[in-house]
């Protein structure tokens, strides 16, 4: 049997999925930290696989679509494809900064992100990884994105989280784009 292998390579877990036609199987998710880079934890799951014929490979990172972006991206696939790992690219793109001055940093590019957010037209369209969104659904992807990584550490960590409907906007843009999910 073929199958499709689509995965979520986010900053702390990769999860792996074969789409078959009956659905998802051979669901997996690996800790990023455990594996020097991409293509170590794509030789792990096939090779938990063995007997798989994989017809395609879709990878996601949801991120959106700007020349810096794109730079990113390309710095980061050269960087994972010649071995480095996550932690050392990361610490690269950072200059190695930490503790306070990482914090500052990212106070800094939050505050400049929420100007933007403040005085941009709600309904007008931004370029995304997927088709043009809304600024305000954007803005609602950022706070998903927020909300689903914090999940993660939730369950790294064994804690239950309590969620109140403050979420109201992450469970409205997962309804809306629940269509484009696993779509290969």
């Amino acid at each position: 049997m073929t199958h499709k292998l689509i995965a979520d390579i986010g900053g702390t877990n990769a999860r792996f999925a074969q789409v078959t036609d009956t659905g998802l199987i051979n669901i997996e998710k690996y800790l990023v930290a455990d594996y020097p880079t991409i293509q170590d934890a794509l030789e792990h799951y096939f090779a938990s696989y063995p007997e798989a014929k994989f017809t395609s490979v879709c990878l996601a990172i949801a991120a959106p679509a700007n020349q810096d972006w794109i730079d990113f991206s390309n710095k980061a696939l050269k960087a994972l494809g010649s071995g480095s790992s996550m932690n050392q690219f990361e610490r690269t793109i950072t200059n190695n900064i930490k503790g306070k001055e990482l914090l500052e940093v990212w106070k800094n590019y939050f505050t400049e992100m929420s100007d933007r957010f403040a005085s941009a037209d709600p309904k007008k369209r931004v370029k995304w990884m997927g088709p043009d969104m809304s600024v305000r659904s954007s803005i609602s992807a950022r706070h998903m994105e927020t909300w689903a990584h914090a999940q993660e550490l939730y369950d790294s960590l064994g804690v239950k989280r309590i969620n109140h409907d403050r979420i109201k906007n992450i469970v409205i843009i997962g309804n809306n784009t629940f269509k484009w999910c696993y779509t290969v």
